[in-house]
């Protein structure tokens, strides 16, 4: 138990091995016990320890301790929710901006629909840069090689292999993506560590060049960002075909 209060914890454990286990010692209720053995009141509340990288503050306690740790509410950050890639007006510079569930609420960037929203330019005057798109954790992206023209010669199984999922984003830009049709745990990823290195699981940097055999993960800085984007360029349908968004071409199918 992770509990912080070690008398607490004690009493807890010798109620719950009592009652036969924790389902059943809280369905008969778990109590704070006097020195005496006698009941003193029902157990609602417990401190644990617990390890969150850079927890939210949400608001202060009623009657203030004398520790700075127990003075407000904490929360877990929640995990980010959506990148702003931002571009220069020559398309040489990139730059973006990362926000978490917690932070889109709180300055009403979330919309009803789900969207996030963001400056439409960040940077000083010398300095601009313009949103190009906003990426959110889930969406499908798909990559090519120099042009987005370059998917127009390629078959429905390349644009398969080029196919990633986004699946969150780091501090410094960078983003995590996992392929479309990977079925590998991270254990099994790291099973194979030996023989591809940690970026196994933990993302290459790069996409792999031989292209009938994608990378199962990547973690990918702005400059290797060249994709087009679910939503923005193309829609993916319950069966697995795309539609492409801004240029005709017949529906394909990325699952097959």
């Amino acid at each position: 138990m992770q509990i912080v209060h070690e008398g607490l914890k004690k009493q807890i454990r010798e109620q719950v091995e009592k009652a036969g286990g924790l389902k059943e010692a809280f369905e008969k209720g778990i109590f704070m016990y006097s020195k005496n053995g006698g009941k003193v009141n029902k157990i609602r509340h417990i401190r644990i320890f617990k390890s969150v990288t850079e927890p939210l503050q949400i608001k202060k306690q009623t009657n203030l301790s004398k520790h700075d740790y127990k003075q407000f509410y904490y929360a877990g950050n929640a995990s980010n929710l959506a990148y702003g890639l931002y571009k220069s007006e020559n398309q040489t510079k990139v730059g973006f901006r990362i926000i978490d569930l917690f932070a889109a609420s709180k300055i009403n960037r979330l919309t009803n629909s789900g969207k996030v929203e963001l400056e439409n330019e960040i940077g000083g005057e010398k300095k601009r840069l313009f949103l190009q798109s906003i990426l959110m954790a889930g969406q499908k992206v798909i990559f090519y090689k120099d042009n987005k023209s370059d998917l127009e010669h390629l078959s429905s199984k390349e644009i398969s292999n080029l196919t990633y999922k986004i699946e969150g984003f780091e501090k410094d830009g960078r983003i995590r993506l996992t392929h479309h049709l990977n079925a590998n745990s991270d254990n099994e990823l790291k099973a194979m560590e030996g023989q591809s290195g940690k970026a196994i699981y933990q993302g290459f940097s790069y996409l792999n060049p031989d292209l009938e055999n994608p990378w199962p993960k990547l973690k990918l800085s702005m400059g290797n960002l060249k994709m087009v984007i679910e939503n923005e360029d193309f829609k993916v349908k319950i069966d697995g075909e795309i539609s492409w968004l801004n240029r005709p071409q017949e529906e394909i199918n990325i699952v097959s």
